[in-house]
This record gives structure tokens, sequence and C-alpha cells, in this order.
């Protein structure tokens, strides 16, 4: 197979990718009860893909299991709501100190490309007054 050509993802693979940007928008609500069916069909996949992410995503603590009533999409605690409260200020306040870097790089260029331009222009008049002089 030539580099860089990818073969075709399979059914389980292209159902966890969807699923888990329908996970990452928010398209299930917390708490909420899920139909392994209607997973499918919104996958555009047979039973099979989904109920092995499903087994996974339980095992790592994202879904919970109620016998006798199903699957359910794991609630937040009031703990982890603030925690990612914490984490978004933390990461704002990274964006906004790379902004300011940003901005105070931007300033000392623009400072040394004015320096450049204003120094070219005080030669360019030093010249013209030379030239004036000296025909004088």
């Amino acid at each position: 197979m030539p580099s860089g050509h990818k073969e075709p993802a399979s059914n389980v693979e292209k159902a966890y990718e969807m699923l888990k940007e329908l996970l990452i928008v928010y398209r299930f609500k917390p708490g909420g009860r899920i139909n392994e069916d209607e997973l499918a069909r919104q996958l555009s996949v047979c039973r099979t893909p989904p109920r092995g992410i499903l087994n996974w995503l339980t095992s790592q603590g994202f879904l919970r299991f109620i016998s006798g009533r199903g699957l359910f999409y794991r609630e937040l605690q009031s703990r982890e709501i603030s925690e990612f409260y914490q984490l978004r200020t933390v990461l704002n306040a990274i964006r906004r100190q790379d902004a300011d870097a940003a901005a105070a790089a931007m300033e000392s260029h623009i400072s040394r490309r004015l320096d450049e331009i204003t120094g070219g222009i005080k030669e360019g008049l030093l010249r013209i007054y030379l030239v004036e002089y000296a025909a004088e």
C-alpha cells in the first residue's frame, strides 16, 4: 500500500468517531437513557459497533448501567462542574497571556519598523539638505 494512503475506517472506528462527536457537542443529556437501536440508526450502523463502544464507555465511567433499566449517560457531579469552570478560567487566562504576548511582540515589531522608516526619512532629508546646501 502506498505511504500516506489510509485504509477506510472500520464501522467501529466510524461509529466511535461519530459517537465521540455527539458526546462532545452535548447531543445527549447527562442522566439521559441510551437507546441502542436509536443510536445505531443515528450512526448508520448495525447495533454491534455501538454496543462495543458503549461497553467500553461504561467501563471507563462515562456511562452507567442500571440493571433492568439500561444504559444512562453519567450525570455530572457538582465537583466536576466546579473543576470544569476552574480549568476554563485557567485556559482563558493562558489565552489572554498569549494574546498579551502576541500584542507585545507586534508592538515591538511595529516600533522597530517605525524606527527604520523614520531613520530612512531622516537620512533622506539629510541627503536632500546636503545636496541643496552644496548647490548654494
